[in-house]
């Protein structure tokens, strides 16, 4: 199989996954009649409804789950695993460029990514950090999207990749947010 079959199987089982995602009128209409009201409060606060249902009524745990940091530890778990992914897909790209800057700045894409992984935690839940610290993720695959930019590498496949990784960022951040506004800090401390 040669460098281009991969892109090319790669955009196909893109596009085919997002055939069977719900539109924005079939997720609200999911989030309204969703009996677990925590998981809608999530989805209403991510950047696409329609995944953050799908994703959630993906395993079925998370479907019952009644406590916030158990959604959160489950989008986040997910959120690394597409991080791994994704920094698999940019070190394939280095692997099989041609260009010197293309190289380069798959690779730096892959470290990227690879970095986020350790920021999707909710370690950061003690101080009131927890989603400062998902959100440098999120910065770091900006910094990935410009280091693409200067090199002037681009493509759909690539958008769609980076694009796809947001939809989980968006889902885990929600989750972290809602986590850390429900915990209290103790004052005086």
């Amino acid at each position: 199989m040669g460098p281009h079959s991969f892109l090319i199987i790669s955009a196909i089982i893109f596009s085919s996954l997002s055939l069977y995602l719900p539109s924005k009128a079939e997720a609200t209409l999911q989030v309204s009649r969703h009996p677990n009201k925590l998981l809608t409060e999530i989805c209403k606060q991510s950047n696409d409804m329609g995944f953050c249902m799908a994703l959630m009524n993906s395993k079925p745990q998370i479907l019952s789950a009644t406590n916030i940091r158990t959604v959160a530890n489950f989008a986040l778990a997910v959120a690394r695993k597409q991080s791994i992914v994704k920094r698999n897909f940019f070190n394939r790209l280095a692997s099989q460029a041609k260009y010197p800057a293309s190289v380069e700045a798959f690779k730096d894409c892959a470290a990227h990514f690879n970095e986020t992984v350790g920021m999707l935690n909710l370690d950061g839940l003690e101080g009131g950090t927890a989603s400062l610290d998902v959100h440098y993720s999120l910065d770091n695959v900006q910094f990935c999207e410009n280091g693409l930019a200067r090199a002037k590498v681009d493509g759909g496949l690539i958008s769609a990749t980076i694009g796809d990784w947001k939809k989980y960022y968006s889902v885990a951040y929600a989750s972290v947010e809602i986590v850390e506004d429900e915990t209290e800090t103790p004052s005086g401390l």
